[in-house]
């Protein structure tokens, strides 16, 4: 399981970590992007919706970024990924 979390909300981090614990699961965590980090390059999107805002590309972004980590891991370990957001209840 990957997730992408903003530096700044460790409790919501926390959060998830212990909840994938009580069922024997683990988790990597990314740096999430925001308009405001380099990886942020939306010089050549065209936004087709002009209600999407930068934070809105940001999400989509950071949820692209946790399907490349998962589909290029170098372990070999991972069969399946689930992407989520962090402040899900199971």
């Amino acid at each position: 399981m990957i997730e992408s979390d903003l530096d700044d909300r460790k409790s919501r981090s926390s959060f998830m970590s212990n909840q994938l614990k009580e069922y024997g699961l683990l988790n990597d965590r990314i740096k999430a992007i925001t308009p405001h980090s380099p990886r942020f390059n939306v010089s050549k999107l065209v936004k087709t919706c002009k209600r999407n805002t930068d934070r809105d590309i940001a999400v989509i972004l950071s949820h692209l970024n946790a399907i490349y980590t998962a589909i290029h891991d170098k372990s070999g370990n991972k069969n399946y990924a689930i992407i989520f957001e962090v402040t899900l209840k199971l």
